[in-house]
């Protein structure tokens, strides 16, 4: 497997005045994935300050962005395939994907790993030892690879099409849902061994964190979202749809769960009333509305449209837009640091 590692390169471009390029906390980090480009965003400015080229290869897109437990190193997934045209097929192709890692103080590629299949996201391990993605083919592969040498330390087969990967928030566990499956997979990461398959709607799209130490399943087919429990191991709860959903977050203040609607470019909220899942909000959005986050304790949010190319700012207890801010090319990731 080829592995490269790259010198510091390509700082700001949005501002020629910046000599050096920092990530710094009251930031969020945008990925997109059209350009490869990460725009920084100054939470307290609302505007986007810097920008950063993650890969020059026009044959990769990158997708999906996370900050490590200490925030000092931000990874993305870079496969060779837009899935921002869907993810159709993908374990009939043969198609490569690729890791970045950058270091978040300079800013500089800290590694970068060829992986042997299209992954849909990196993420760097707890102990921040580690860097793991996810292989997108018939043949399901998670991969483990060392963070500071970028050699793959281990394989952890699974079923076809693993989507996202995440991390529990007791460390304890990584999940991921496989496609071509009813099942959420359960891996130790510690020993990185399967300890459960979750029977979950039959063709799970994604996993996403959500409250507590439960964990979000999306289900686009099924037109449901599965609340995993992941101290029981055990689904605890559902939601029916009458939109395709997209991504999932919850809002601790409000006790909310907002949903990004593939049907009809809005975000709809849901509250749980007399223990079921009501909607009792939408925000009307445009243009490809792909991932949340929250900011400000919680109240306000951050929402991408990824065929707007916008990021807008929300009032998360009006469900007002505050600002609308334009980013670089398809943004389809974003995360905190606060």
């Amino acid at each position: 497997m080829f592995i490269k590692f790259l010198p510091i390169f390509l700082f700001s471009i949005l501002f020629s005045s910046c000599k050096t390029q920092v990530i710094k906390s009251n930031s969020a980090i945008i990925i997109n994935g059209a350009d490869n480009n990460l725009d920084i965003l100054d939470l307290k400015r609302l505007r986007i300050k810097s920008k950063i080229k993650v890969d020059e290869n026009k044959n990769y897109f990158a997708h999906h962005v996370y900050f490590s437990k200490s925030k000092e190193f931000v990874s993305i997934a870079l496969p060779a395939i837009d899935f921002s045209k869907g993810h159709d097929g993908m374990h009939m192709m043969n198609v490569p994907g690729r890791i970045v890692v950058l270091n978040s103080k300079k800013a500089n590629v800290k590694v970068q790993i060829d992986v042997p299949t299209a992954n849909h996201n990196a993420i760097v391990s707890p102990n921040e030892k580690e860097v793991w993605t996810t292989g997108m083919s018939h043949k399901g592969r998670i991969y483990v690879y060392d963070l500071g040498t970028g050699k793959l330390k281990d394989q952890i087969m699974v079923n076809a099409d693993p989507s996202e990967i995440i991390f529990s928030k007791d460390e304890k566990y990584a999940a991921v849902a496989c496609g071509e499956s009813s099942f959420v997979t359960i891996i130790d990461v510690h020993s990185k061994k399967i300890i459960k398959e979750i029977k979950v709607d039959p063709n799970p799209s994604n996993v996403w964190a959500g409250f507590e130490n439960n964990i979000f399943v999306e289900n686009s087919l099924r037109k449901t979202l599965n609340i995993i429990d992941l101290n029981s191991l055990k689904v605890i709860d559902f939601i029916d749809f009458d939109f395709t959903p997209g991504f999932a977050v919850y809002n601790v203040l409000n006790r909310e769960i907002w949903v990004c609607s593939k049907s009809d470019d809005n975000v709809y909220i849901y509250k749980q009333k007399n223990h079921k899942w009501i909607k009792t909000e939408k925000f009307i959005s445009s243009g490809g509305p792909h991932m949340i986050a929250f900011f400000d304790g919680s109240t306000k949010a951050l929402l991408i449209n990824q065929f707007e190319s916008t990021v807008l700012i929300i009032d998360a207890q009006t469900k007002k837009e505050i600002k609308r801010i334009t980013t670089s090319d398809k943004p389809n990731g974003i995360a905190v640091w606060e």
